[in-house]
């Protein structure tokens, strides 16, 4: 699995398509194959919510919508519900992330 988290928009490159200057001796060396890319941007949230897994749906928007703080504090309770469903040993990584993310003040959730 690939995830890319940043803010430019992701180019679909294979491994071997990053060394393109390399001596034929070497390519051999380099795994080369394809991999089955979804632009998680592209998706609508409505998309995302159908997925049974609530952990993983929290998860993802919140991924999604990362760079979104005005968005992360509109949804946040959501988030948080959603999130509770899921494993407690993620939890805690996913309340940080949110947090941290979304520059959320405790008092208010």
């Amino acid at each position: 699995m690939l995830l890319y988290h940043g803010k430019g928009k992701w180019q679909y490159r294979t491994l071997a398509g990053l060394f393109e200057d390399m001596e034929d001796a070497w390519k051999q060396y380099v795994p080369n194959f394809e991999y089955v890319y979804n632009n998680l941007g592209a998706l609508s949230d409505a998309e995302v919510k159908m997925l049974k897994n609530k952990f993983l749906v929290a998860s993802l928007l919140a991924l999604k919508h990362g760079f979104e703080k005005e968005w992360l504090g509109r949804n946040a309770v959501q988030l948080l519900i959603l999130a509770s469903k899921g494993p407690k040993g993620l939890q805690k990584g996913f309340i940080i992330y949110l947090y941290s993310r979304g520059k959320l003040e405790e008092k208010k959730y």
